[in-house]
């Protein structure tokens, strides 16, 4: 009797064996039968399994995997740009400001910077971009000066704030400075005067810029830029004051002063001597710098100025 009930054990545990080993074909089989329209699993090769790895880990390190900073699914740790500091400090005037510049960061990975338009008419209203090149490398240029030296700089200028309306006045100072070769003035007609004086505004040393006159005045040509970051209302008022302190150091162009002194009457000649004078005269010039070189170049001016009236 007991061989008989291990034999019938024996044969059961074989039995059970056997159908857990044919089970996942049984199931294939069933499934092939009842669910013919059930996709079929794919299977993977090396190669493609290795790829897909590496493609989840990407994706987890981007979004700072399953767990956040706290340990919380979901809440990876938001990813920090430059602009990350000045948030942190507060340093936006208004929340539509701070809006402004992370819309920014998707304008410069497109290239379409939107305010563009803006920063060349500012320029327009006192520039001639004489090579289209400069304008229409607009979005390459601002790409290139929006970064946290730029930022800090325009925080710096606009009383320890930044703003939309800020950025875009110093971006058009930078335009001008960076295309100097490109564009031209309206109202400086002589380039090197426009050098000269886009030099002196930037330049802050008193010696420097009497160095930098006493050059020109020897030369009458201007080889270098110095670059300076300032707002560009301050720019254009910063030159139009010093051409205008600048204007009797200027080398006079004799055939012109010549012939409108010979088209006028006499009582209009005077008048126009005595207003020369009053620019001219090397007791009149209101500049603040002085060395030999400028007051002989005065002196030499006002004696031409002299010799053509008489």
């Amino acid at each position: 009797m007991l061989p008989k009930i291990i034999s019938n054990i024996t044969l059961a545990f074989i039995a059970i064996v056997v159908l857990y080993t044919l089970a996942p074909l049984f199931k294939d089989i069933l499934d092939s039968i009842f669910n013919s329209n059930r996709p079929k699993k794919k299977s993977h090769s090396k190669e493609e399994f290795d790829e897909m790895v590496k493609r989840k880990i990407e994706r987890m390190s981007m979004s700072g995997g399953a767990q956040g900073v706290k340990g919380q699914p979901g809440q990876g740790p938001k990813e920090r740009s430059f602009l990350s500091y000045f948030k942190e400090k507060d340093l936006f005037s208004s929340p539509e400001d701070e809006q402004f510049f992370e819309g920014m960061n998707s304008s410069m990975q497109w290239g379409d910077f939107q305010e563009a338009k803006k920063i060349l008419n500012q320029i327009e209203n006192d520039f001639e971009i004489i090579d289209k090149s400069a304008s229409e490398g607009i979005n390459q240029f601002i790409k290139s000066i929006y970064n946290k030296e730029t930022l800090l700089s325009l925080k710096k200028l606009n009383g320890g704030k930044i703003d939309k309306q800020s950025f875009l006045s110093l971006a058009s100072t930078l335009f001008v400075f960076r295309h100097i070769n490109q564009i031209k003035s309206k109202r400086f007609a002589d380039q090197n005067q426009l050098l000269l004086i886009l030099n002196l505004a930037a330049i802050k040393d008193t010696k420097a810029k009497i160095k930098l006159i006493e050059s020109y005045i020897s030369a009458e040509a201007i080889d270098s830029i110095k670059e300076s970051p300032i707002l560009y209302r301050d720019l254009i008022s910063g030159l139009n004051k010093t051409f205008d302190q600048l204007y009797p150091l200027l080398p006079l162009k004799t055939e012109k002063l010549e012939k409108e002194f010979n088209n006028l009457s006499e009582s209009d000649r005077k008048k126009k001597y005595k207003k020369l004078v009053q620019i001219y005269h090397p007791d009149k010039w209101h500049g603040d710098l002085k060395s030999q070189a400028i007051d002989d170049r005065l002196r030499e001016n006002f004696n031409l100025i002299q010799k053509l009236y008489k």
